[in-house]
């Protein structure tokens, strides 16, 4: 029910209303979509969180890197702060 909230979520207020009960209950989603829609959160930490998740799918060969997931990356960037989330992010950029 919490994943289907954040799917169908349209505005940046639904995104973390939805990412916050969602992680209020559960651990990150292994779904890329979702944790794309997770970097759009206003709190760096909960995207920096679901950047990792995705470099975990990634090093699993579980991500497609597709052009939302690059879009997502790319606008997430400006936000992520600590160094090892900016050199992950890059690694996923440019791989």
């Amino acid at each position: 029910m919490r994943m289907e909230r954040l799917r169908g979520a349209k505005s940046v207020e639904e995104i973390e209303a939805s990412c916050d009960a969602l992680l209020k209950h559960f651990q990150m989603p292994e779904e890329a979509e979702l944790l794309c829609r997770m970097l759009k959160h206003r709190d760096a930490g909960v995207g920096e969180r679901a950047l990792a998740e995705l470099g975990a799918l990634h090093a699993k060969g579980k991500l497609q890197r597709t052009m939302t997931v690059r879009d997502a990356l790319e606008e997430f960037a400006p936000r992520c702060r600590e160094p090892n989330a900016q050199a992950l992010l890059k690694s996923l950029l440019e791989g």
